[in-house]
């Protein structure tokens, strides 16, 4: 497993990650181990392993804040591939995952609103299906000096398989809360 991350500038950093491993499991069953001559006997035994190899990456950049406005901005991609292998065929599983998140909030600090978006396509491929998922979520906020903070979420997701097409209803979350009693 190797990660890495990195600030460029003060205002931007990067982030990187990639896991390599294999697993295995040796099955027999409980009749096999009884019988068996000795411990070096070559029965045929149900040989797994499964080999796994992760990949992200990652990118946050804020822009110089101002007075009134401030911005960020962030980035992340992930794959994810898996193979099952049994007695060296390499055909008995595969996938691959795929995904992509993008998002922005917008602050406005004089009137102490805050806006946010976010984008996420995920992609699965098996052998058997593949799927894909699309998911957009804005947000906004707005602090009262009285310490109350009003905010909402919409949240539209879509998703597609082999044989079914569907999207969800959207969805509005609306909060209202104190400062003061979460500090509690």
């Amino acid at each position: 497993m190797v990660d890495a991350s990195v600030t460029l500038v003060e205002r931007l950093s990067l982030s990187a990650s990639v896991n390599n491993d294999q697993s295995y499991a040796n099955l027999r069953d409980n009749i096999e181990q009884l019988t068996m001559m000795s411990e070096f006997e070559d029965l045929d035994t149900n040989e797994y392993s499964r080999l796994n190899l992760t990949a992200s990456f990652g990118a946050n950049y804020t822009t110089k804040p101002s007075e009134i406005i401030s911005n960020s901005f962030t980035s992340s991609f992930s794959y994810n591939t898996t193979s099952d292998e049994q007695r060296y065929d390499t055909t008995t599983a595969n996938s691959k995952i795929y995904n992509l998140n993008l998002g922005s909030n917008t602050s406005f600090l004089i009137p102490k609103i805050s806006a946010g978006i976010n984008v996420s396509m995920s992609k699965t491929d098996t052998e058997s299906q593949k799927y894909k998922m699309f998911t957009l979520t804005g947000s906004l906020s707005k602090s009262f000096a009285c310490g109350l903070s009003l905010s909402s979420a919409y949240t539209y997701a879509a998703t597609k398989t082999d044989t079914l097409n569907s999207g969800t209803s959207p969805i509005l979350l609306i909060n209202c809360f104190r400062d003061d009693i979460l500090a509690e």
